[in-house]
């Protein structure tokens, strides 16, 4: 994996982010045990004997001190339930939008089992019940573009048939589901990514999800130059020749050897000699960029990484990171 996210480690251990196996918390998993405690314990409140099928333990396990307190909050909870289900299914049938393949609760992610009835782009598709889903994390080239119709079709060539979606709780300004988008078992997100038939775009905070697993991914299509990386602009070079591309946006490759935290930048240096050789320079924009997506530059050092900009001069040749995206890790 990428540098380690900010969020909290799960307590149920290893998890699938995103079609790949980590020990992090806080992503999309595919699957997770976890360990219930108190299933089926029976529970003795005053007068009254129950088996608590609530999955939840005895209240008092739970940090409450007054067990009938506990009692009256479950059932609370259960008609709170009951009422939401009702007012969702209002909607529905009023309606409003409403996906109608089946729905998981899974820490705070919810996902969907749906068909798909129609493919707009690379990145965003329409599932049944007219809902519109867009890929987390990625950016594929729209319509006219060079390789558009290629992302268009690879897409439905990996969603025929339902798909499982792992949907974020914001949607993006146009109003479509922000998701994570598997079949039968592989990743649709990473896949365009690889083929290099989309390129990363992390915006916080969905994309906090999604952001180590979503870089790590871009680096093979950049490196070898396929698709949206076919230009001449993505010919890399090596950040001992850096200064060829000065005044140019280009793609230089090597290995952070360290990172200096001045007053007003951040230096990611490739070299011993920080005024002769190649630097990615980091900003308070830059700096706050990484911070909103969970990511910290100094994770980086140690790495070898392509990174893009436009190549300037001073002390040596440097690029400028506005953006987590513009440095893309190398496994």
């Amino acid at each position: 994996m990428l540098f380690p996210c900010a969020s909290r480690r799960a307590k149920s251990g290893g998890r699938l982010w995103m079609g790949r196996s980590s020990g992090g918390g806080g992503g999309f998993p595919v699957s997770r045990d976890m360990a219930v405690p108190g299933k089926g314990k029976k529970v003795t409140i005053k007068r009254m004997t129950r088996t608590d099928r609530t999955g939840m333990g005895p209240p008092f396990r739970a940090g409450i001190k007054n067990p009938a307190k506990g009692v009256r909050a479950m059932i609370l909870t259960h008609h709170f339930r009951v009422y939401t289900g009702l007012a969702l299914l209002l909607a529905c049938l009023a309606g409003s939008s409403c996906f109608s393949g089946s729905q998981v609760a899974d820490g705070g992610i919810k996902r969907l089992s749906v068909p798909v009835t129609d493919v707009i782009d690379g990145d965003t598709m329409v599932v049944q019940g007219g809902d519109r889903i867009r890929f987390l994390g990625i950016d594929a080239p729209e319509k006219g573009e060079e390789h558009a119709d290629r992302a268009r079709e690879r897409v439905r060539e990996m969603v025929s048939g339902p798909v499982d979606l792992f949907l974020c709780e914001d949607k993006d300004a146009y109003g479509r589901y922000l998701a994570v988008v598997m079949r039968k078992g592989f990743n649709v997100n990473l896949t365009l990514l690889e083929e290099g038939l989309a390129r990363p775009m992390l915006i916080p905070p969905c994309g906090n999800r999604v952001a180590m697993d979503v870089l790590l991914a871009s680096g093979p299509a950049l490196l070898s130059r396929r698709g949206v990386y076919s230009g001449e602009t993505f010919e890399w070079v090596d950040h001992e020749n850096a200064w060829e591309k000065t005044g140019r946006l280009a793609v230089v490759r090597g290995r952070i050897l360290n990172l200096h935290k001045g007053k007003r930048a951040w230096h990611l240096n490739f070299g011993q000699d920080y005024k002769t050789d190649f630097t990615a320079v980091l900003f308070s924009e830059g700096r706050s960029n990484f911070r909103n997506l969970g990511l910290d530059p100094a994770d980086l050092v140690g790495r070898e990484v392509l990174v893009l900009g436009k190549v300037r001069e001073y002390d040596g040749p440097e690029i400028i990171i506005r953006r987590p995206e513009q440095i893309i890790p190398l496994q």
